[in-house]
């Protein structure tokens, strides 16, 4: 963590996500994701786990309590400010009040700080088990703070009290864009969106910015469940948006990607459902962000 008076001060990002003991998930993959990408990363748990929420077993869940508002605090009592904030899990409606606060707060001494979203609550038209509507208002309360907010589109519609169906027209997912953008954000990538209703074979992002800006990237679709995409995917968004990139050229990067991580993830796994392996792309993701630091210089 660095000051505002620190020459290492550029370039450093504050991650509010959980952290698993053991596995590819959260805090365990935007941490490296992030480092790769030229950036420094700090953490901020909201969560500590045995391991991936999806295991067998009996999981070990160690909240943080007043910690987290602690860490908060001590932080801007000793100077160490950020860049940008990238956040992903949320453990209770507090922490999501207590990070708005702080946001606020630093704004107001940095005013170029940003704030990324991930609103992590849900997928296949429900929340996931904990979450609820008063979460998602909790959310949208955040969202016109935000640089950036990712949902997939579950996560779209329980933000705008919409239903949720299987499969939305382009249209659907244009306009369910705009109403995000409405909120005041600046700008929206919905994860998952395809270009027709019966396209199974290709999906990826749909962008949309409060300048017009506006697109979708598709990559190949694979037939398996891969945890952690979504935490890899806002990562290197984030990165991608901190290195001066447009929309159109964050979410064509995270394609590239993707399309190499997913098949070798599942070739990995003992089943269609597993982890992802990101490591061996590692390089990639370095390399890409080298090259833009260097073309900056």
């Amino acid at each position: 963590m660095f000051s505002l008076n620190s020459k290492n001060y550029l370039n450093t990002i504050l991650v509010v996500n959980d952290i698993p003991g053991a596995g590819r998930v959260a805090g365990a993959i935007n941490l490296p994701v992030l480092a790769a990408a030229q950036l420094e990363a700090a953490i901020l748990p909201t969560l500590i786990l045995s391991s991936h929420a999806g295991e067998a077993g009996a999981l070990v869940r160690f909240p943080m309590g007043s910690a987290f508002q602690e860490m908060l605090n001590h932080w801007q009592e000793v100077g160490y400010h950020f860049d940008a904030v990238l956040t992903g899990y949320f453990a209770d409606t507090k922490q999501i009040d207590d990070l708005k606060t702080y946001y606020l707060k630093e704004k107001a001494i940095n005013p170029n700080i940003s704030l990324f979203m991930d609103p992590i609550m849900g997928d296949h038209g429900q929340f996931y088990a904990g979450f609820d509507q008063e979460v998602a208002h909790h959310l949208r309360e955040l969202i016109p703070h935000a640089e950036l907010v990712m949902p997939n589109l579950t996560e779209a519609c329980l933000i705008l009290g919409r239903d949720y169906k299987e499969d939305f027209k382009y249209e659907e997912i244009a306009e369910i864009a705009d109403d995000l953008l409405a909120l005041g954000c600046k700008n929206i990538i919905i994860t998952g969106a395809k270009e027709g209703q019966n396209d199974n074979e290709r999906l990826g992002f749909y962008y949309a910015s409060h300048t017009g800006e506006k697109g979708l990237v598709l990559h190949d679709y694979f037939d398996g469940y891969v945890f952690g995409t979504g935490d890899t995917v806002a990562s290197i968004i984030t990165a991608s948006r901190l290195a001066g990139d447009s929309l159109k050229e964050s979410v064509q990067f995270t394609a590239e990607i993707v399309e190499k991580m997913i098949p070798f993830s599942i070739s990995q796994n003992e089943s269609k459902v597993g982890p992802i392996h990101f490591e061996p792309f590692l390089k990639d993701i370095s390399n890409y962000f080298s090259q833009k630091k260097e073309s900056r210089n």
